[in-house]
């Protein structure tokens, strides 16, 4: 398991956030009922991101390009359900669950 710590929908950079005990690795983005990650749970997305775009985790490390991504699934796949997505910041605790 990983004790994580998640913010929804941040409005600014959180990778320079300071953490003792929590290291940040990454933006995800999980469709409108938070159950499937958009980044490594769907496929046919390569318009708007590529596997090399991810990080060892399977997130983006940089918030613009989170962001980008954000908004262009749904310009680019407008009846795909999973591509309407919130943007989570993620940290990883340093010690618990590894």
């Amino acid at each position: 398991f990983n004790l994580l710590r998640v913010v929804v929908n941040p409005y600014e950079d959180c990778g320079l956030v300071a953490s003792d005990d929590f290291d940040f690795i990454g933006y995800d983005l999980l469709d409108r009922d938070f159950a499937v990650s958009a980044l490594t749970n769907c496929g046919g997305f390569d318009e708007t991101f590529l596997p090399k775009d991810l990080n060892d985790k399977g997130l983006i490390d940089d918030f613009a390009f989170a962001r980008k991504v954000h908004q262009m699934l749904p310009v680019h796949n407008p009846e795909e359900f999973h591509a309407v997505t919130h943007i989570l910041a993620i940290w990883r605790h340093k010690t618990i669950g590894r």
